[in-house]
């Protein structure tokens, strides 16, 4: 059965319309030897000036060289992937005939600092003025690691390849080191590219792809991209490729022998998850989408309009649905690492917690416990353990901090994916659901293709609810503020001289932690009866008193919607002064074992 809303998508179909003025046209021709792992090839681009200011340089990332020897940034803040260049598996981009409107640069115009170069310019580049800029290069592919390679079929990931001009926001240059923790950035261009193959290799890319001439020995491929921010591609000779669409759009699975039994789940699950982004935020504009069965050195890997998957490995993936985890995650990064294009490097947050949020959403629509692990019989989200995890790491870090700031990948990743999820998904507890949709939605749409900050994102949320969220921004986004509430006592007492029996009723309740949310506290009766009190959550302590005409049960903290935030759901509720009354109150849910469980072992 078809869900509302990708009816609705299907109905409503119609693209959204692009941004005229790109500040780049990349013209790309390249061939690849098979046997020497080299994509060797020209580039020409017609770069207009984005900024208000006159520019006197272009800036360009060479993200492969990363990984030409193990004195990079990247190998330095990466034992695992300094070890693999030290022990030969290199990457390397190397340039040549570098001209400005077909004059040659001289080497004193050219500054290399790591993986970015500078280019000089004869004159400074008026705002809004072009200049075309030529190259050759060729790249050694290195074997599969970092997002990019070669793998053990044969095939290959080409991604964040060729000399790419780095990125503006709001008028900025976005020069950064390509650094262990750190993505991309870059701003929207077009792209006309021709890739030769070897002639029994498939091939999949950004944009709209066609094989355009063929021999005995060599394929010659043509994609144009219109709009995007980088360009990618896919080959080898080990793939199966599937062609279907949906909602106007055109998918192609790249599978190898090891995913191909993972066709319809494949199709499925990437199918649900482009309908349901499409409608919570904007519809996917672009005519193809790609997954390819291909391992970059990652479970996952987001690229324009191409997400390469990892099939192969161990059962867990094929048993507790992180198949379908990582498609709808890589799929949520379409929008806003593809179209709201944030900034990786600086906000990383906006992306992979955005991307890590909208993923839970997905699979928790998708299907019945489909990400869970069995425990005698008993279905555990995988998603709580995640849950647990983050919140045992005591908030080390703020969200909103520059990758390349945090000091290993764990803080990373504990930071940005987890700990931000947690935070977006209290803001909607916060906001309310239906509150929070519609701002997101907002959110997407007003900076589609915007590359909008962390400040443009409040600023929406806060115009969209008519709520002021900078208190939330500063404690949970800047901030490292955490949260714990508890039910301290519930205390009765009958109230004599009345004709009618009642009783006083008296709860204390308490912030443990320097995280303020406001608090619904709950008193269950006897009777059947609740009451239901707003409490703002800032101070300290509170005392609330209530008269009523039966016995209180159970007093409780937000019993019907828990903040995820919240580091002990355990104290939330009391029963009759009855520590383990709490399952009085609250369902037997996957948090509240984990918590109990960790209680008695820790």
């Amino acid at each position: 059965m078809i869900p509302a809303f990708m009816a609705a998508c299907w109905i409503n179909a119609g693209l959204i319309a692009l941004p005229a003025v790109l500040p780049a046209s990349y013209e790309i021709r390249v061939q690849l030897n098979d046997s020497s792992r080299t994509l060797a090839g020209s580039q020409q681009i017609r770069f207009i000036n984005p900024t208000s200011q006159p520019l006197e340089s272009i800036c360009f990332h060479l993200y492969p060289n990363a990984f030409k020897d193990t004195s990079t940034v990247f190998c330095r803040e990466n034992p695992r992937t300094k070890s693999k260049v030290a022990s030969g598996n290199i990457a390397r981009l190397d340039l040549s005939e570098i001209k400005l409107n077909g004059i040659k640069v001289q080497p004193d115009n050219i500054e290399i600092s790591g993986t970015l170069l500078y280019m000089g310019l004869p004159a400074p580049l008026k705002p809004g003025r072009s200049i075309d800029i030529s190259m050759n290069f060729e790249l050694l592919i290195p074997a599969a690691m970092e997002r990019f390679g070669y793998d053990s079929n044969g095939n290959y990931i080409i991604s964040h390849w060729y000399p790419i001009i780095c990125g503006y926001q709001k008028g900025e240059l976005i020069d950064r080191e390509y650094h262990s923790n750190s993505e991309f950035f870059s701003n929207f261009s077009k792209y006309d590219v021709t890739v030769a193959l070897p002639a029994d290799f498939k091939f999949g890319s950004t944009g709209e792809f066609e094989q355009i001439s063929s021999n005995d020995s060599v394929a010659v491929w043509h994609a144009a991209a219109d709009t995007v921010i980088d360009f990618a591609f896919v080959c080898g000779p080990r793939f199966t490729v599937f062609e279907t669409d949906t909602l106007g759009i055109r998918l192609y699975y790249m599978l190898t022998p090891n995913g191909v039994p993972f066709y319809q789940k494949t199709d499925s699950i990437t199918k649900y998850s482009l309908a349901y982004l499409s409608d919570r935020l904007f519809q996917y504009p672009y005519k193809n989408y790609i997954v390819a069965d291909i391992n970059s050195g990652s479970q996952g890997l987001e690229l324009p309009g191409l997400v390469a998957v990892v099939y192969s490995g161990s059962g867990l993936e094929r048993t507790a649905g992180i198949l379908e985890v990582t498609i709808a995650h890589e799929t949520a990064h379409q929008w806003f690492y593809g179209m709201i294009a944030t900034n990786e490097t600086d906000d990383p947050w906006l992306d992979e917690g955005f991307a890590s949020y909208y993923e839970d959403k997905i699979i928790e629509s998708f299907g019945e416990d489909i990400y869970s692990i069995n425990l005698a019989g008993w279905k555990i989200p995988i998603s709580s353990l995640e849950r647990n995890a983050v919140l045992q790491d005591k908030a080390s870090f703020p969200i909103d901090m520059p990758s390349w700031e945090y000091p290993s990948w764990g803080s990373y990743s504990g930071a940005v994916y987890g700990r931000a999820r947690l935070v977006l998904e209290s803001l909607e507890y916060f906001l309310g659901q239906d509150s929070f949709d519609k701002a997101m939605k907002d959110y997407a749409v007003a900076y589609r293709f915007g590359h909008p900050d962390s400040d443009d994102l409040r600023d929406v949320l806060e115009a969209s609810t008519e709520r002021e969220l900078l208190d939330f921004f500063n404690m949970f986004v800047k901030g490292t503020a955490r949260i714990d509430y508890s039910v301290e006592s519930l205390e009765f007492r009958e109230i004599t001289g009345d004709s009618i029996l009642s009783y006083l009723v008296t709860v204390h309740v308490k912030r443990e932690l320097d995280g303020k949310l406001p608090q619904v506290l709950s008193v269950g009766l006897a009777d059947g009866a609740r009451i239901d009190t707003l409490w703002d959550g800032r101070a300290k302590f509170r005392e609330f008193e209530f008269r009523t005409g039966s016995i209180p049960e159970f007093a409780a903290l937000d019993m019907v919607q828990a903040c995820p935030l919240d580091e002990n759901m355990i104290n939330n509720s009391l029963y009759r002064e009855n520590w383990t009354g709490r399952i009085m109150a609250f369902e037997w849910d996957s948090i509240f074992i984990i918590e109990l469980l960790a209680s008695l072992l820790l």
